[in-house]
């Protein structure tokens, strides 16, 4: 079994003794390096290429967050686990959004933490289940609002143009049907266009038949 070598930032020498000692027990672990803050944690990946960095947030010099950045900049393929104390949001997206590949709280067991190795490096990312929640909470609250639904960018008369297109009707029969003029359809339908991202009638067409918007009432 492949060695997994493994770098410990935390500003906490109890936690970090913690941690070792219970890492240290896996056969197939080896915690090549320790750091202090966030600027050794940068220092040591650079110079002990670890498969997995083991990152607190709050340090001091360099914030985790920070660090993660650098060196998933510097060495993409190295795995970064975020371990805090912290179940705040901004927290949890800053983190991915700086490249880590996992978020566990240090109030989790150390059962967790190995799932947590043994997840990232299989190239999968890994939260625990409070951080779950929370990504399934929002991925609800976007699901229901109208930043994820496309059809709720267009006006009532874009969705009048969008349905009599799909329904097969041209730009004439459409401005005799809606009482507006040729061009006025034109500017309506290069408007549902641009806010669909769909560059085509056939685009336009395969979108209200995907989504059923044909079998809607506008």
């Amino acid at each position: 079994m492949k060695r997994v070598n493994i770098l410990i930032a935390d500003d906490h020498p109890i936690f970090r003794d913690g941690i070792v000692a219970r890492l240290s027990e896996k056969a197939n672990y080896n915690v090549v390096g320790e750091a202090n803050n966030g600027r050794e944690a940068v220092s040591a990946a650079a110079k002990l290429r670890p498969d997995i960095v083991i990152m607190d947030i709050m340090m001091p010099e360099m914030d985790g967050i920070h660090a993660t950045e650098h060196i998933k900049k510097v060495s993409p393929k190295i795995k970064v686990i975020i371990i805090s104390m912290h179940k705040k949001k901004e927290y949890i997206q800053r983190a991915f959004q700086s490249g880590a590949d996992g978020y566990i709280l240090k109030e989790n067991t150390a059962l967790e933490v190995t799932n947590a190795i043994n997840s990232v490096i299989k190239g999968k990312r890994y939260v625990c289940n409070t951080v779950s929640q929370y990504l399934a909470d929002e991925y609800i609250k976007l699901i229901v609002s109208d930043q994820f639904n496309p059809l709720k960018k267009l006006s009532l008369r874009e969705k009048e143009i969008l349905k009599m297109l799909a329904e097969g009707q041209g730009n004439h029969e459409i401005s005799d049907a809606l009482c507006i003029s040729p061009s006025t359809v034109k500017s309506h339908r290069s408007k549902v266009m641009k806010k669909l991202g769909i560059h085509d009638l056939a685009g336009l067409v395969r979108f209200a038949v995907k989504t059923g918007f044909l079998s809607t009432s506008v």
